[in-house]
């Protein structure tokens, strides 16, 4: 750019539109528009900008833990709901954008790193939203869902196809950005119930307009709909999973470094907490990760939605596994018993509807009807044990002897499933 702005000064005959007309085709391969839907690589792989913005999300999602295991009563379990949805619709948001439009250019890396620095402001904010830091909380949202809005109303532009779909959503992400906004000018106390207004607009608009818009064959019908869940996306959902599992093992091991007396009853609950972390990976990732949804609608929106109640569980759990640690040898309160056995019996209960959202070889499909069944009984009994009196070890080999049976039933689909490749 110097060397031909060197030779517009130097040469006056060379017109400026002389200029841009040569320097039109570079600015073109930095800086493209929107990534068309019908370029959509199905053998795309999840990208190591993806994996760097993801990783921002470790340190907001672990603030928003430490929120709910400070303030572990009603109130503090009704703001990290409020919280996490949040948070996860964010970046929910973001990773499908990115999924349907990115592209490997400068517009796209910025556009990122601008929504890194507002998720790290939001993180900054996060353990104390509910109570003092609210106001910065609020304004980083309102600022990540400004810019999400715009990249979503440009992929409208660019792709005529979608537009019913992709307007709407940004609409209602500016709508949602402008009440996160305007929060910040209400009394404190007023504050959570607006955010909730915002989030059930961030929530319910974008799935109402998918559900009614998603078979209109003016946009493509279901045809555009039944091919919009890739490997690539499933892998991003699968990466987020496992940061929330990583959030559960990394409270585990805060609250055993923090304890003062680090005695042989926190090592056994340690341990304890530790396998069930192992236990839900091993049920997640046998029996759903990459699987795609099946061919419709209802089961590719039902796909992306439960991952909210699944991750919420993982995260509520381990709120309480911390909590549970910093107090072992003490009686347990109701409370804690309550966040961690509903949050893990809401997680398993997540896992079993996705295993009927899912699409699965016709040899497994008699064991995953099996194993349905069988991982929602054991979802309701952890949810059970919410109402006992079980404490600390107890109640959590309680927990693992329910998690054990849909484990099992995990291993047998994978020795299945890896002995039909092995055939083949």
């Amino acid at each position: 750019i110097l060397m031909y702005y060197g030779i517009l000064v130097v040469n006056k005959s060379l017109k400026r539109k002389h200029l841009m007309f040569i320097l039109r085709p570079p600015l073109r391969r930095w800086w493209r528009p929107p990534r068309s839907f019908s370029e959509h690589d199905e053998k795309r792989q999840v990208t190591w900008l993806e994996l760097f913005y993801d990783l921002v999300y470790v340190i907001l999602i672990a603030r928003v833990a430490s929120s709910l295991a400070v303030n572990l009563d009603f109130r503090g379990l009704a703001g990290f709901v409020l919280l996490f949805s949040i948070v996860w619709l964010c970046w929910a948001n973001g990773a499908i954008y990115y999924e349907l439009h990115g592209n490997r250019d400068l517009r796209t890396r910025i556009f990122i790193y601008l929504q890194m620095f507002t998720v790290a402001g939001m993180a900054v904010f996060a353990q104390t939203a509910l109570t003092t830091s609210s106001v910065g909380f609020a304004l980083f949202c309102a600022a990540f869902l400004v810019i999400l809005a715009f990249l979503w109303w440009g992929s409208a532009v660019y792709e005529p196809l979608l537009r019913g779909l992709t307007q709407p959503n940004a609409i209602a992400l500016l709508v949602a950005a402008s009440i996160f906004f305007v929060s910040i000018f209400l009394p404190a106390e007023q504050r959570l119930a607006v955010w909730a207004i915002g989030l059930a607009v961030m929530l319910f608009i974008p799935l109402i307009i998918l559900l009614v818009r998603g078979d209109d064959p003016r946009i493509g019908g279901p045809r555009i709909l039944i091919t919009r869940i890739s490997e690539s996306m499933a892998e991003r959902f699968a990466l987020l999973t496992i940061i929330v599992l990583g959030e559960f093992v990394g409270d585990i091991i805060i609250g055993v470094a923090d304890h003062q007396s680090q005695s042989w009853l926190v090592g056994v609950n340690a341990i304890l907490a530790m396998v069930i972390a192992i236990g839900f990976w091993l049920i997640y990732f046998d029996l759903v990760a990459m699987h795609l949804p099946r061919p419709w609608l209802e089961a590719q929106t039902a796909w992306i939605y439960l991952h909210l109640p699944m991750t919420m569980g993982f995260v509520a759990g381990a709120a309480a596994v911390l909590v549970m640690i910093e107090y072992a040898g003490e009686p347990l309160e109701r409370m804690v018993r309550l966040v961690l056995c509903g949050g893990l019996g809401l997680a398993l209960l997540a896992v079993a509807a996705l295993m009927i959202s899912i699409h699965v070889e016709l040899h497994l499909v008699r064991l995953y009807r099996r194993s349905e069944l069988v991982t929602a009984a054991c979802g309701l009994g952890i949810l059970g044990l919410s109402f006992s009196s079980l404490q600390d070890a107890r109640l959590m080999l309680a927990i693992i002897a329910l998690l054990s049976v849909p484990v099992l039933l995990g291993a047998r689909i994978w020795i299945a499933s890896r002995k039909k490749v092995e055939d083949i």
